[in-house]
């Protein structure tokens, strides 16, 4: 190979105060934390990519529940972070990665009445890890949370930007084809719920183009249908709740 094209070559992976890329991937980070993704083979991007969401959770281990009748949900999202700094952590020759260290307020728990969220905040420590290597298509999250509230769910949402009615998620021994839309249940004693089990991995897809986050660990997920007609495929990172069944 030529010398020019060994320096083209190491120049494919690149980091900066808020950014990191490789031959595949352009990843910009904004002093809110928000993260987009250029796919530089497709040149499609990305917005919002590992959006937070958190809502309350009146549920049980078995299920998690929405707020009822009289009863007063508060959410927050990625837009609520307090981004303590955004730092270049690794600058090797085949890995690069950003350190986004960020807070998150959250209510204490549910009141006592369980019908609202407590109007007493804590702070909920977060840091992402945004990882690109050399020759690898692939993007690594690493999300270290310290987790100081009750009765919550905590997702991250992956916006695909890929219209579809189906969802593949790993299974056993089976990869499982499910579709998005729920059935229709007026007569079932339980609604179906959006959520499902996952494995490894669950992927979206159309004509061009295949979407996919791979976990360890986290096995539920849902695939959420945008006002656009997009699926954004969101992972549950935890659910905090106090009851085994109510």
């Amino acid at each position: 190979e030529k010398p020019e094209e060994l320096v083209l070559k190491e120049n494919d992976l690149k980091l900066d105060v808020n950014s990191i890329e490789n031959q595949f991937y352009q990843i910009n980070v904004n002093l809110k934390g928000q993260i987009n993704v250029l796919d530089k083979i497709s040149d499609v991007l990305y917005e919002d990519i590992c959006f937070f969401e958190d809502v309350g959770d009146w549920g049980n281990e078995y299920d998690f529940s929405e707020p009822h009748e009289n009863q007063t949900d508060l959410k927050f999202t990625s837009e609520d972070l307090n981004i303590f700094e955004i730092l270049p952590l690794i600058d090797g020759l085949t890995q690069k990665t950003l350190k986004i260290r960020a807070n998150l307020n959250l209510p204490v728990s549910l009141s006592e009445d369980r019908y609202i969220r407590g109007e007493f905040l804590v702070s909920n420590l977060i840091d992402i890890y945004i990882t690109l290597y050399k020759d690898i298509k692939r993007i690594d999250f690493k999300i270290d949370l310290e987790n100081m509230s009750k009765d919550h769910r905590i997702r991250v949402l992956f916006p695909s930007k890929i219209k579809t009615r189906k969802v593949y998620s790993d299974g056993h021994f089976y990869v499982n084809p499910r579709d998005i839309d729920l059935p229709k249940a007026e007569k079932w004693a339980q609604k179906p719920l959006p959520t499902n089990h996952q494995k490894d991995f669950v992927s979206v897809s159309d004509n061009s183009r295949t979407f996919s986050v791979l976990n360890k660990g986290l096995p539920e997920y849902e695939a959420i249908i945008n006002e656009d007609g997009t699926i954004s495929l969101a992972i549950t990172l935890l659910r905090y709740i106090g009851w085994l069944s109510r």
